[in-house]
């Protein structure tokens, strides 16, 4: 089967149907991503709410934070250093006027979800 002959039998799909191909762990990365892009979204209006003035970086970070990954793994997955992940950190802080991680879940999780 070539590749157009997939995408239009996969474009005649149902939701369900499409769903039923990935396994549940697949199923559970794409919600996580798709969790994360809808918090992306959400920390913009948020930015832009607050004068913040976020840079990409630490907007990217604060999403991250805000899924609950540790700066470790957020670290590993930019694929820069924990120390560069903790120096966009205190600065995301210091702009949005909080202390902790705490302080930011307090703050956005409610208003991000």
């Amino acid at each position: 089967m070539n590749h157009l002959n997939f995408l239009t039998i996969f474009k005649s799909m149902t939701v369900e149907e499409k769903l039923a191909l990935f396994s549940d762990k697949d199923k559970a990365e794409m919600f996580k991503l798709l969790s994360g892009l809808q918090f992306i979204t959400e920390t913009k209006k948020l930015n832009t709410k607050n004068n913040a003035a976020l840079t990409v970086r630490e907007s990217e970070i604060f999403t991250m934070l805000l899924t609950g990954k540790a700066p470790k793994e957020i670290a590993c997955f930019l694929k820069v250093s924990y120390h560069t992940i903790d120096f966009h950190r205190k600065n995301l802080y210091r702009k949005l006027g909080i202390q902790s991680r705490a302080e930011l879940f307090a703050k956005y999780s409610a208003a991000a979800i």
